[in-house]
């Protein structure tokens, strides 16, 4: 990490990615460490094209876009990071370990939460009531 700019892609070259920066935002907040998370995220803010597309990466110090390409792996990468730390959607919680682990009973949050809202149990319930299980 480059204090100020973000992660580098290459660790003995100067370029900052902005998903790779992304990626140790999601990380930085399935920590707790929302603050750090919060402040890295402030880094790579402005880093965009006039047409709010994410910039791929840039060179330090001169800050020269590189490479001059639009990657939607990139803007999708700053999205999910700014839900891991703003909690915008309910898959903020996907890189939430707590998320993961045993909730009540022997269900997991996640299955409950999918139970609540993937198509997947709805389909079930309307075309195989009589299933016990999808799996078989």
């Amino acid at each position: 990490m480059v204090e100020g700019l973000g992660t580098r892609c290459v660790s003995d070259n100067p370029w900052v990615t902005i998903a790779e920066t992304s990626e140790l935002i999601m990380t930085l907040a399935a920590m707790g460490e929302y603050r750090m998370a919060r402040k890295v995220l402030g880094w790579i803010g402005n880093k965009k094209y006039d047409d709010g597309t994410y910039w791929c990466g840039f060179t330090f110090p001169d800050m020269v876009t590189w490479p001059e390409e639009k990657l939607t792996w990139t803007d999708a990468a700053v999205m999910m990071a700014a839900d891991a730390v703003y909690h915008i959607t309910p898959a903020f919680q996907l890189f939430n370990h707590s998320f993961w682990e045993a909730g009540q009973g022997d269900k997991s949050h996640m299955y409950r939460f999918l139970k609540k809202h993937h198509p997947v149990f709805s389909i079930r319930k309307a075309f195989y009531s009589d299933a016990a299980d999808m799996r078989a």
